[in-house]
């Protein structure tokens, strides 16, 4: 069955020199090579798309469109040795860049040359695109060990990475040539770090002998070689090479290649994809991302940071939320409710407040709720905590209650929720308030506090919280002072509950790592202790031999006597 739909317009171009594996595939099944002709246009039900590379390569990242929003999929591989696919992906990392388009890469992978992509549904499919890599030596900066020079032409070392494979030396004036009667190399200097995982060497025509035997090496940033290949073909007619890399397991900075004769190079591609570090990508790792990103397209695989939202993270929160997912509401106290998008720091503060948060006021009281947002079924815990003294609280002479109310609308209608005064040496717990505990104490010559702590808290904890301190000046009249914090509800979503799976999954390998560096400990002492036991085993048996000895001496000298 084929539709024709105009699908939606990808937000994320593919880079220009990246190598659509899928376009040169040897076989589709079914028979859609619409799938990989680049057109999102037309799009085919399927449930099951196997693609046949024309030869083993590296699979970067795989992109595949749908007509509707995308259904979920599988995808494995095999090389062109097993019977079927059987390979899947050690570590995947799905990204979507939009409802309809979604990229997914896989890392631990070696040569591969089938690619299944099993849909768990019936599905439009429009297009897919399998990345082996662009060529990182386009046009990078390169050296040799001399230049031959023929009519005021100069065949220097760039001429290697100008795109221009024609292995022609005298029509395509387009190859590398060291000097005469001296043997060559040639080298390559990235600007920025590859992963490296194919090296394409277009050899010259006619005098193809010269390669022969050549050498290939490449070096990390610190200068160490990471690869090395030494050509043993017997032929001396090869007239392109392809060497497989360390499956990009290493970054690369230089690549050097030897000859034991002249060095003529029509064509150095190489076939990796930019080493970005520190949530950058794209092109010589050019752009920033807000997330952990895909290196070519900048799509985020597992949530966006703190302050950012959207399916590539670049949507900054409004200026009133701030947090995951912008899922956290800036405090009241903040100037304009206006905050830091990541960590809810107000830019500046209501008068009579200060903090970070404005969390304290220049009265002296102070009121904290923590966190601000209540995340249902995964924050342990709520706590609301009011404090304040005579000390810093210049309008009181003596200080007689400290009562938490909350209001689950607004600020006019006030449930009083615990309290503690100066006749009570406990704080105090409404009826209406369950599942929490309370502490506090009233203190006129120290700190005086209530604290109220809910564990995984629900709903009915959200709302705006109001601290009250009631005392009396220094003249005998009745103070009040009083602030209050909000705090929301909020449903987990993939974002967040991902993020907490992560929070988790961290936690159990630091546990991991702690128990594994005692059990190593436990394993040294023990090992200490049996050195110990043998050694006191050997000395035992030597005292022993000495006092057996000592004794048959006596012996004898009491049998002389006798």
């Amino acid at each position: 069955m084929q539709i024709n739909i105009t699908c939606k317009k990808m937000f994320v171009t593919v880079i220009s020199s990246e190598v659509d594996l899928a376009t040169k595939a040897e076989n589709i099944t079914p028979n859609l090579q619409e799938l990989v002709d680049g057109q999102d246009s037309t799009c085919h039900n399927t449930k099951t798309v196997t693609i046949k590379l024309n030869t083993d390569h590296v699979i970067t990242w795989i992109r595949v469109v749908t007509a509707e929003s995308t259904s979920l999929f599988d995808i494995r591989f095999k090389d062109n040795t097993s019977s079927e696919c059987s390979v899947t992906c050690e570590s995947k990392f799905v990204y979507k860049i939009s409802d309809t388009v979604t990229d997914v890469t896989c890392s631990g992978l070696t040569l591969l040359r089938y690619i299944q992509i099993d849909f768990h549904e019936l599905t439009n499919v429009c297009s897919i695109h399998v990345s082996g890599g662009r060529n990182v030596a386009l046009r990078q900066r390169t050296e040799q060990s001399g230049t031959y020079v023929v009519n005021n032409f100069s065949f220097n070392s760039s001429l290697a990475v100008d795109g221009n494979t024609n292995t022609a030396f005298a029509g395509g004036l387009s190859c590398s040539h060291t000097s005469v009667n001296t043997p060559g190399w040639w080298r390559l200097d990235f600007e920025e770090p590859k992963t490296v995982f194919k090296f394409i060497i277009h050899n010259r025509a006619w005098v193809t002998e010269r390669l022969k035997g050549f050498r290939l090496t490449t070096f990390g940033p610190d200068g160490s070689e990471k690869y090395h290949f030494i050509d043993q073909n017997p032929s001396d007619q090869v007239l392109i090479y392809y060497v497989d890399n360390d499956m990009g397991t290493n970054p690369v900075s230089r690549v050097e290649v030897y000859a034991k004769d002249i060095l003529t190079l029509c064509e150095v591609e190489i076939y990796g994809e930019d080493y970005c570090v520190g949530n950058r990508y794209g092109f010589e790792c050019n752009n920033s991302c807000h997330c952990q990103c895909n290196v070519n397209t900048g799509a985020c695989s597992s949530g966006c940071e703190a302050g950012y939202v959207g399916g590539l993270c670049q949507t900054p929160c409004d200026k009133h939320q701030y947090g995951p997912d912008c899922s956290y509401t800036c405090s009241s106290e903040c100037q304009n409710s206006e905050c830091d998008r990541s960590n809810g720091t107000c830019l500046a503060c209501n008068a009579g407040y200060y903090g970070a948060q404005c969390e304290l006021t220049s009265n002296g009281l102070s009121l904290e709720v923590t966190p601000s947002n209540v995340v249902a079924g995964l924050t342990r815990h709520l706590e609301v905590y009011c404090s304040t003294s005579i000390a810093i609280a210049s309008s009181l002479a003596s200080l007689i209650s400290l009562i938490i109310s909350r209001s689950s609308t607004n600020q006019s209608s006030f449930t009083e929720l615990a309290s503690i005064n100066v006749f009570t040496s406990d704080s105090q717990v409404m009826l209406d308030v369950s599942d929490v505990t309370t502490s506090g104490k009233i203190d006129n010559n120290g700190l005086s506090y209530i604290k109220l702590n809910w564990e995984f808290p629900d709903s009915n904890t959200s709302g705006i919280y109001r601290c009250d301190v009631n005392g009396v000046d220094r003249t005998g009249h009745p103070v009040n002072i009083h602030t209050s914090r909000t705090t929301t509800f909020v449903k987990p979503d993939i974002p967040i509950l991902v993020a907490q799976i992560q929070t988790l999954t961290k936690s159990v390998e630091n546990i991991h790592a702690l128990l594994d560096e005692r059990n190593l400990n436990i394993t040294r002492r023990l090992e200490q202790i049996r050195l110990l036991e043998n050694e006191l085993v050997a000395k035992y048996f030597l005292w022993n031999t000495r006092l057996h000895a000592i004794e048959n001496l006596i012996l004898n000298k009491s049998s002389l006597c006798v």
